[in-house]
């Protein structure tokens, strides 16, 4: 879960936002302290994801060819990546609330857009090609395979 739960836990009020890691490599933040606490944020979603995910697809042909068949998407471009990222975190979070930054503004424009997507057959390929090929390598290893 992180420290920020173990702290929300550890106060006499339960606070009413919590704040949580969570990328496409960890577990849905599902589970939260008991409480009053009914509304998270998750963060993190985009960082070393993206570039695990790139730099595995970019490994070899094979690799590129499989991930674009099943995503019916290139998973090489790291723009692209970080949209359906960012779409499966707000998956993942039912409230649909993901901390996201940027200095430059299309890449903000580029986020209000991709979170306003229903679309979910991407995101739902795009998850079980990192638990089948990525969830157990350790951050880096992806660039090695």
């Amino acid at each position: 879960m992180g420290p920020t739960v173990s702290v929300a836990e550890s106060l006499r009020v339960r606070p009413p936002v919590l704040r949580m890691r969570h990328d496409a490599f960890g577990p849905a933040p599902g589970s939260r302290p008991s409480g009053p606490a009914s509304v998270r944020i998750t963060f993190g979603a985009i960082g070393a994801a993206l570039c695990r995910i790139v730099s595995h697809r970019a490994g070899n042909a094979g690799t590129r060819r499989r991930w674009h068949d099943k995503v019916r998407r290139d998973c090489g471009e790291p723009d692209l990546v970080a949209a359906l990222l960012l779409r499966l975190a707000a998956q993942a979070n039912p409230p649909r609330l993901v901390l996201f930054s940027s200095i430059r503004p299309h890449r903000v424009q580029q986020a209000a857009v991709a979170l306003a997507r229903e679309e979910t057959h991407d995101l739902g390929q795009l998850a079980a090609l990192v638990a089948a090929e990525l969830r157990d390598c350790q951050p880096g290893a992806a660039a090695a395979q």
